[in-house]
């Protein structure tokens, strides 16, 4: 073999060897941006999320909603002049979707019901389409969907989003129920 076939294979071998590390860093540096990509995604999702959160929860009914799905015998200004005290009991009556007749109290505890439903509209719709995801949100949502549940105003509640058409609070609160089901078949 002459010095210039030896030249000419090394110079192939060292072409190769180069491609294959230019071609490894290539694929390394697209994993990464892939994966920043990715970070940069979820750190919107979760961000975007708080922002849900915190404009629901920036909204005096929807406040006052999540008390009384917490607590029995709150005080509220249902109007400028009139304080009422509102048990579990009065939003179950207030949530009624027949005999549609309403006190000045069950009038405020279904303009508080309809003001907390809208953002879980907005929330579910947002899972849906990919803007948030529902662990962003698990919480405080678990938490008011347990309360429903243990003080017997779930019914009362998915009666009215029923009634009423909405569509993405009911499948948002069957995202609890299949939790709930996968939950108690484990155990």
């Amino acid at each position: 073999m002459t010095l210039a076939e030896q030249i000419e294979i090394t110079a192939q071998i060292v072409a190769i060897i180069g491609g294959l590390i230019a071609a490894y860093k290539i694929t390394t540096e697209i994993k990464q941006s892939r994966l920043e990509r990715h970070r940069d995604l979820r750190w919107k999702q979760a961000n975007s999320a708080h922002e849900f959160l915190k404009d629901m929860l920036a909204s005096p009914m929807v406040t006052d909603a999540t008390i009384m799905i917490d607590w029995s015998g709150r005080s509220f200004n249902i109007t400028p002049d009139q304080k009422a005290t509102i048990t579990f009991q009065d939003v179950q009556v207030g949530l009624r979707t027949d005999n549609l007749v309403f006190s000045e109290k069950e009038v405020y505890i279904r303009d508080c019901a309809d003001a907390f439903l809208f953002h879980i509209e907005l929330i579910e719709q947002a899972i849906r389409n990919d803007l948030i995801e529902f662990r962003d949100i698990k919480f405080p949502m678990t938490y008011y969907v347990n309360a429903m549940r243990k003080n017997n105003l779930y019914n009362a509640y998915l009666a009215f989003i029923k009634e009423y058409e909405y569509k993405n609070a009911e499948k948002f609160l069957n995202r609890f129920n299949a939790k709930l089901k996968t939950s108690r078949g484990m155990s």
